[in-house]
């Protein structure tokens, strides 16, 4: 992702300031050039969502919001972003993006959906045999 320069008027810049951790216990990273702020990485749940959008998005759901409660509220956000951008069942998918996320998924990059559910699960021999009705 090349670096973002979100534009920020004074009151969205000090919320910035104050939830900074938040964002970047998240997975965002930022920067400095010439004195401006510049959003260098975003979380991996996020890509192929518009930057400014998300940024912005994330910025007002946190307006007011302290501690604990930011970072909640950062991650619900981004889980619900994220799900409007998946792949939902039925849509016309390209094969390479298809290639794409199974090779993320069995290299172990892609874990969870982004509401937290595993995407993958290990069978032993004994609990297929089981389905099977060879053991019980």
């Amino acid at each position: 992702m090349p670096p973002y320069e979100p534009e920020l008027d004074v009151r969205e810049m000090q919320m910035f300031s104050e939830h900074i951790r938040a964002f970047r216990q998240l997975g965002f990273e930022f920067g400095n050039a010439d004195g401006k702020l510049m959003i260098t990485a975003v979380p991996g749940n996020v890509l192929g969502l518009p930057w400014q959008e998300v940024f912005q998005e994330l910025l007002d759901a946190v307006s007011g919001e302290t501690g604990h409660e930011q970072v909640h509220i950062l991650e619900e956000k981004l889980a619900l972003m994220s799900c409007k951008a998946a792949i939902k069942a039925g849509w016309h998918t390209e094969p390479e993006e298809l290639l794409e996320l199974a090779e993320a998924v069995v290299s172990g990059r892609v874990k969870y959906c982004p509401h937290g559910r595993p995407v993958a699960v290990v069978l032993t021999r004994k609990e297929l045999d089981k389905q099977f009705l060879r053991i019980v």
